[in-house]
C-alpha cells in the first residue's frame, strides 16, 4: 500500500537546528542564515523506520564555508534512507551519511567528499562538481563532475548521461578502469 508523500515544511535559522526539526517530523527544513564559520548538519539517527522512510530535504543559503553532513553521535534508531541536499558553497561540501541515498541538488559546488556505503551519491542534471571524491559508497552522476577520485572502500559509478565531450571521456575511462 502506497502512503500518501507527507511533507512538513520547517524553516530554521541556524544549521543546528536542523536535527530536531527532523526529530519532530520536518521533511523539508530550509536553514534561513548562512553559516559564517565552518559548520556541520546533524542528520538524527535516532529515528523509528516510519521517519526513516521519509524523504528528507535540507536548503541552505549561499556560503563560502566548509559544511559536513554526518549523523547525530546520538545512534539508537535508524538513519534516514534518502537525503537531498541543496547546500550552495564555494568550500568543500563533506557528507558522511554511510546509511543514506543523498541527492545533490543546486547548481554548482567547488569540491564535494561522499561517504554513502553501499548507497549512493545522486548529482542530478543541471548540477556541476568540481572535484567530487568518493570515500565510500557508489555514485549516479547525470550531471558534470570535472574531476572524480575513489577511495579504497568506494565503489562505483553506475550511471552517466553526460552532457559534454570531456564528461564523456571521463566516463570512458572510468569505465575501463572498472569504476
Amino acid at each position: 500500500a502506497n502512503s500518501p508523500i507527507d511533507k512538513v515544511i520547517a524553516e530554521v535559522e541556524s544549521v543546528s537546528e536542523v536535527a530536531q526539526a527532523i526529530e519532530n517530523g520536518a521533511t523539508d527544513i530550509t536553514v534561513t542564515t548562512a553559516p559564517t564559520t565552518a559548520a556541520t548538519i546533524e542528520i538524527p539517527h535516532t529515528l523509528t523506520a516510519e521517519q526513516a522512510a521519509k524523504e528528507i530535504s535540507i536548503t541552505l543559503p549561499e556560503t563560502d564555508q566548509q559544511v559536513t553532513l554526518a549523523y547525530t553521535t546520538e545512534q539508537n534508531g535508524q538513519a534516514p534512507e534518502a537525503v537531498n541536499i541543496t547546500v550552495p558553497t564555494t568550500n568543500k561540501l563533506i557528507i558522511n551519511l554511510p546509511e543514506s541515498t543523498v541527492t545533490l541538488n543546486g547548481t554548482s559546488y567547488t569540491a564535494v567528499e561522499a561517504t554513502t556505503a553501499g548507497n549512493t551519491l545522486i548529482v542530478p542534471e543541471g548540477v556541476t562538481v568540481g572535484k567530487l571524491n568518493v570515500v565510500k559508497g557508489n555514485v549516479e552522476i547525470y550531471g558534470t563532475v570535472t574531476e572524480i577520485t575513489f577511495g579504497k572502500g568506494a565503489g562505483t559509478v553506475t550511471t552517466y548521461a553526460t552532457g559534454d565531450v570531456a564528461t564523456l571521456k571521463k566516463a570512458i575511462e572510468l569505465i575501463a578502469q572498472g569504476k
